[in-house]
């Protein structure tokens, strides 16, 4: 079997985008062989606690039962949507730092907003985004058009 690891999953965190409880994709994961699972919410990291949680139980269940298969790594993470750009990013810190800077990141975008939302721009993602994977989701290129401005900003900033 070839390794496979999902980077963009979206649980029920992310209101009326996400239908499964991040519970439920871990263990989906596990069932297909995933080497690893990213929970990617929308400006949120609600659904990684849940998952991590999740991920422990199946650990334990599989170690009581003597099955040594290995489980999926639970990559943590959040998908951005920035008020100034038409391009979603997917932000996968890469160390305990940079998970630190993606959690104050987010703290800050959802003090300057109203409940529910969060307001984070390009030059937030630019001041809070060392240490982290950056996976651009541009959109569609035939309804939208000046994202390619964005995809260069970040990717000068961040090798």
């Amino acid at each position: 079997m070839i390794p496979h690891a999902e980077l963009c999953v979206t649980s029920n965190f992310t209101f009326l985008r996400g239908a499964s409880h991040p519970e439920e994709l871990v263990k989906r994961a596990a069932e297909l062989g995933l080497t690893a699972i990213a929970i990617t919410d929308r400006n949120s990291v609600a659904g990684v606690v849940r998952a991590f949680s999740a991920l422990k139980e199946l650990s334990r269940v599989a170690e009581e039962a003597g099955q040594g298969s290995p489980l999926p790594r639970l990559i943590p993470g959040a998908r951005l949507m920035l008020t100034d750009s038409k391009v979603e990013w997917v932000a996968l810190p890469t160390d305990l730092a940079a998970w630190s800077r993606l959690t104050r990141l987010l703290s800050l975008g959802k003090r300057r907003a109203e409940k529910g939302s969060c307001h984070i721009g390009l030059a937030d993602l630019e001041e809070w985004g060392r240490g982290m994977v950056l996976i651009a989701l541009p959109p569609d290129p035939l309804e939208a058009t000046g994202f390619e401005r964005d995809l260069r900003r970040i990717a000068a900033r961040f090798a």
